[in-house]
């Protein structure tokens, strides 16, 4: 059984790539 499942592995990129656009966003927005 591998350390970390696929399926883990893609929820974790998606919760990343979610936070840095909405980090993103957010710094844009203040400009």
């Amino acid at each position: 059984m591998p350390s970390m499942p696929l399926a883990l592995l893609a929820l974790t990129i998606s919760a990343f790539a979610i936070g840095t656009t909405e980090f993103v966003i957010v710094a844009l927005a203040r400009l």
